[in-house]
């Protein structure tokens, strides 16, 4: 016999109870959510914060000049110097001048779309600035952009989330110190876009049912960028479900954004073009058990720092402790800055999910990498989440209600006259000098005065671009410049980088002594560079004299005995830099016997070591 069908009737009144059914749980889970979230965060006791916002408003307004003037002070040859970093000209620049709309907003940079740089990279374009003005151009923008993007914190908005101003202020100078310089390029300053979306994730927790600042908007858009970034969406989804209004609207748009960022990610993998590695060995299992040993043992470095001398081995256990202690805190003390607690927790798992994910050979279960030394782009996100961790906690510790007895009984017992009102700015200022003693007890002042320091050669100082770019608007068919780091692929047109690449473990020895007076060094001629046309031969050099002036002849001696010389007249910083020899026209090097570099004066060159344990000189050579 067949079943008996339903009616349409039927079929109606069953989706219908379904779907009341399915509401009244969610109903359920809702009130049930509310509640725990209520009693977590401390969100029965009323805040009412009438506060005059003048003090946020003015240190938000001195955090973009105090941190120009920052690095003006530790950075002045690449703020000032107009230098291009790596793929500032290679790729951003280069496709920023595109013909093509699409090419210069959706462009990858090693398999990624950084939309707010391609934004950067058109506005400079439209208003069709000269070569020699993009350096300046990107670097201001990216620096003033920084200031502003992790400067958000500090406006009262936040203040539900973290009460006083001041500590506000100085979670974000203490994001901005730690970064390195790579960090801190135009490339890549959207690492700290993680901090504001923190707040605002936070503060959509404690506050579910008032809606977040409107330019909170912005945050899908700064999230296609770093796929690093991509960390804090697992607290922007769990804030989002249990909030209402507009945060869980930018919580919907971000998550098909980043969406878009992995399907980009992915296509580029399959097709070679992404810094992801893979590994066969390594299982699933294997991946996240590795997040779960660096979660843990980042843990101790973060937050202890330098007041933690134990073994790498170590490690993971004391962080186990520290977590513990973290979420006693939590739990515990049940104020709004817990919120923020719980986000910064999750940056850093999620931080090392992603890298044992993208990063399995470096990343392995065995807790070497904890051994890093210093905290680069791989896991400045993590350290991001650290600093939020510590902010929070110490503002739940300095408000919650014993010490704010005790601070009460303190002022009664010192003053003569006193009022409960001045009780909570007391608080707030204790909260600020714990947070200062932490940064500097745990060695993160030491650490961020450290990583400050200007890059130097081969690294750094590549200022070439100021006196060749120019050469970009003339009709010469080949224009070479070479950019920092030394190797990096030589920006230009018709110019290929025909010998030379980025290497580490460059040294420097001097340049011997002829009869003649002058300082000869002798160059070999590159396979690489047979039959091929040089424009330009690039090498670090270091001035014996102390104010760096640097003149010096490349000849070039052919089978015939004719010599083609290129001059060249550095003025090279103290701990060495780029003398740049430039052909025009270039030199066909199919008959070029031998190759030298006359020097005026004592100097030191760049060496490195070959594949079979010879030394030769670190010289590039650019042309077609």
């Amino acid at each position: 016999m067949s079943a008996p069908r339903l009616s349409p009737q039927s079929d109606r009144g069953a989706i219908m109870t379904t779907l009341s059914r399915v509401s009244h749980i969610s109903a359920i889970v809702s009130t049930r959510a509310e509640i725990g979230r209520r009693w977590l965060f401390g969100l029965s006791n009323p805040q009412d914060d009438r506060r005059p916002t003048r003090l946020p408003l003015l240190l938000f307004a001195l955090l973009p000049p105090l941190y120009l003037a920052h690095q003006v002070i530790f950075s002045p040859r690449f703020v000032l110097g107009g230098e291009m970093w790596a793929e500032m000209a290679t790729n951003y620049y280069a496709n920023a001048e595109s013909s093509s709309l699409r090419t210069q907003l959706l462009a990858t940079d090693a398999g990624y779309i950084p939309l707010p740089q391609r934004i950067v990279g058109l506005v400079g374009n439209f208003l069709d600035l000269p070569p020699t003005s993009i350096p300046y151009f990107y670097t201001f923008t990216a620096l003033i952009l920084s200031a502003m993007v992790v400067g958000v914190i500090v406006l009262p908005a936040f203040r539900p989330v973290i009460a006083s101003d001041v500590l506000r202020f100085l979670i974000a100078a203490a994001c901005l110190m730690v970064i390195d310089f790579e960090v801190r390029t135009y490339i890549n300053f959207t690492y700290l876009v993680v901090v504001p979306v923190a707040f605002l994730a936070a503060l959509a927790l404690v506050q579910p049912r008032r809606n977040v600042p409107a330019w909170a908007w912005l945050t899908p858009l700064f999230l296609v960028s770093k796929p690093a970034v991509l960390t804090v969406l697992p607290a922007v989804v769990a804030a989002g479900l249990l909030s209402r209004g507009r945060f869980r609207r930018i919580m919907i748009v971000s998550l098909l954004a980043g969406a878009g960022q992995v399907v980009r990610l992915a296509l580029s993998a399959r097709s070679g073009g992404s810094l992801l590695q893979t590994d066969a060995d390594s299982t699933l299992i294997d991946k996240v058990w590795a997040a779960v040993i660096y979660t843990l043992g980042f843990l101790p470095r973060f937050l202890l720092g330098a007041i933690t001398p134990f073994p790498i081995e170590w490690l993971p256990l004391i962080g186990l402790g520290l977590l513990a202690l973290v979420f006693a805190c939590v739990l515990g003390l049940r104020s709004r800055a817990g919120a923020l607690v719980l986000v910064g927790v999750s940056l850093v798992a999620a931080t090392m999910l992603l890298n044992a994910v993208s990063f399995p050979n470096w990343f392995v279960p065995d807790g070497s990498f904890l051994s890093l030394g210093g905290y680069d782009r791989r896991v400045i996100v993590a350290v991001f989440g650290a600093i939020v961790i510590v902010g929070g906690i110490v503002s739940q510790i300095v408000e919650a209600r014993p010490v704010r007895s005790l601070i009460a009984t303190l002022l009664a017992a010192t003053r003569h006259s006193w009022n409960e009102a001045g009780v909570p700015t007391t608080i707030r200022t204790v909260s600020v000098a714990v947070f200062v003693v932490w940064f500097v007890a745990t060695g993160w002042g030491t650490y961020a005065s450290r990583i400050s320091q200007p890059l130097t050669a081969p690294l750094g100082d590549v200022l070439q671009w100021q006196e060749v770019a120019p050469e970009l608007t003339t009709a010469d068919p080949v224009v070479c410049i070479p950019v920092a780091p030394f190797g990096w692929p030589a920006y230009g047109r018709g110019c290929q980088m025909l010998y030379g690449s980025v290497t580490a473990g460059v040294g420097m020895k001097p340049v011997p002594q002829e009869r003649n007076g002058l300082y000869v060094l002798d160059l070999d001629i590159p396979d690489e560079v047979a039959d091929r046309s040089v424009a330009a031969i690039a090498l670090i050099a270091q001035a014996a004299d102390v104010t760096g002036d640097v003149d010096a002849k490349l000849v070039l001696t052919r089978s015939d005995g004719d010599e083609t010389v290129i001059s060249a007249d550095e003025d090279l910083p103290p701990a060495g830099g780029t003398v740049f020899f430039a052909s025009r026209p270039a030199v066909l090097t199919a008959d070029v016997m031998s190759a030298r570099v006359e020097f005026t004066a004592p100097v030191r060159v760049g060496w490195v070591a070959t594949a079979d344990g010879e030394q030769e000189v670190k010289a590039l050579w650019m042309g077609q």
